[in-house]
């Protein structure tokens, strides 16, 4: 038997009868080579992470792009601001620092 599902689609179960039943998922099992080879993502990461990423980039070219020829950009940022940024540096800092003092709870500052 051989079980996947769209909703989950990183996943294959597969049924030999008389056998443990097996889960393979993509881009880390030893799979046919032909799976192997057009499998372009390493495990962990989801289908579509690359064209996620590339709809950030596209969205910045287009305000950077704008702000260039002297508009103003019109609809609001959807990409991560350097303001973003600062606060994610932030926060990563405070974790680190929660954790080197036995996962005590910071404040931010």
């Amino acid at each position: 038997m051989v079980e996947w599902k769209q909703e989950n689609p990183d996943y294959l179960k597969v049924v030999f009868y008389g056998q443990p039943v097996q889960i393979l998922s993509r881009g880390r099992d030893n799979l046919y080579p032909l799976a192997l080879r057009v499998s372009r993502l390493p495990g962990g990461h989801p289908e579509g992470i690359y064209e996620a990423f590339a709809n950030i980039y596209s969205n910045f070219s287009d305000a950077l792009l704008t702000k260039k020829a002297g508009n103003s950009c019109q609809k609001e940022a959807d990409f991560p601001t350097f303001e973003d940024g600062a606060r994610g540096v932030k926060f990563i800092n405070l974790c680190v620092e929660s954790s080197q003092r036995g996962a005590r709870w910071i404040s931010a500052r």
